[in-house]
Order: structure tokens, then sequence, then C-alpha cells
């Protein structure tokens, strides 16, 4: 119930959201970020739950921080991914060590 409270206000919250677009020092063209920004938009905040990955992952939360998504639905949806993640490498560490 926390996660559908926090994630469906959660996401972009306007047309062109983020901080540095069209600066000269920004790291990404403004075709790359048009591409991120409708990717990440068509798949939604849930996205976030795919922070577990070790290749992906923090790009997916670096694009959510460009684009603003809100802090609360963040951390909840990024707790349990990466939670997620940890929690695997513990019950795989013990079922080795002790299996």
């Amino acid at each position: 119930m926390l996660l559908l409270g926090t994630g469906s206000g959660g996401g972009p919250r306007a047309e062109s959201a983020c901080h540095g677009r069209g600066r000269r020092w920004f790291p990404a063209s403004e075709q790359a970020l048009d591409k991120a920004e409708k990717w990440f938009r068509w798949r939604g905040v849930w996205l976030l739950l795919l922070t577990w990955m070790s290749v992906g992952g923090d790009p997916l939360t670096v694009v959510a921080g460009l684009l603003r998504v809100r802090f609360d639905g963040f951390l909840v949806l990024v707790a349990i991914g990466k939670g997620a993640r940890y929690a695997a490498f513990m019950v795989r560490g013990v079922a080795f060590r002790f299996g």
C-alpha cells in the first residue's frame, strides 16, 4: 500500500525538469537526455526497483534525479531494490557457508 501511495505520485514534474539541460558544462547531449527522459517516462518510476542491478542500476538513479522524481517514492523504491539485492547476497552466503 505504501508503494502505491508514494509511487503513483512520483515521476517527472515538468516537461523539461532536468536541471542542467542546455548548459555547456552538462555531460549529456540534448538528444541523449530526450531519449532517456522518454524511456523513463514510458516505463515509470517503477524502474527504480531495478537499481539492484550492478550494471545499469546507478544510471537509473541519476536519470531519476535529473528528472526530479519525488524523493519519498524514490527512497522507498531504491531501498526495496537495493535491499533485495543485499538480502539475496546474504542468503547465498549463508547457504554457501552452512549448506
